[in-house]
């Protein structure tokens, strides 16, 4: 991700916590869904982003406030919606790959995947942040 498309990012979602901030003030449902333990402001941007992607036309799109502001919302209200950033690239490995090089990619993955196992055991017995700590979190303006 270029510098721009951070500075974009960072300041949609300051609005989005903005709004989020006001409307948990009056909504309880809302709060509550905030408060889940799979959602999060990089899954619910992540969301925002998919379905402006699918209104885009030429890799262009202009999306009232309120819209989006409603994808939000729904992400937050909707337990099934996971998007939740991918951390890892693709499984398929490369034609070009050895039978060897391809064995110790995959030994190699299989050792970080034991190893982030490992610590988010650890860190399960910490409380994770919710959306809700990140919205009040964010510097606004």
């Amino acid at each position: 991700m270029t510098d721009l498309e951070k500075a974009y990012t960072e300041a949609y979602k300051k609005q989005i916590a903005a709004y989020l901030r006001e409307r948990v003030k009056t909504d309880s449902t809302l709060r509550e869904a905030c408060q889940k333990e799979n959602k999060s402001m990089a899954g619910l941007v992540d969301y925002v982003k998919q379905e402006a992607k699918k209104q885009a036309k030429d890799g262009c799109a202009c999306i009232p406030d309120h819209e989006v502001y409603g994808w939000a919302v729904h992400y937050l209200l909707e337990d099934e919606l996971n998007c939740e950033p991918k951390t890892a690239q693709s499984n398929s490995p490369d034609e070009s790959e050895t039978e060897s090089e391809t064995t110790e990619k995959q030994e190699a993955k299989e050792s970080v995947q034991q190893e982030k196992s490992v610590k988010k055991d650890t860190k399960k017995s910490t409380k994770k942040e919710t959306v809700l700590d990140e919205i009040y979190q964010l510097e606004l303006f």
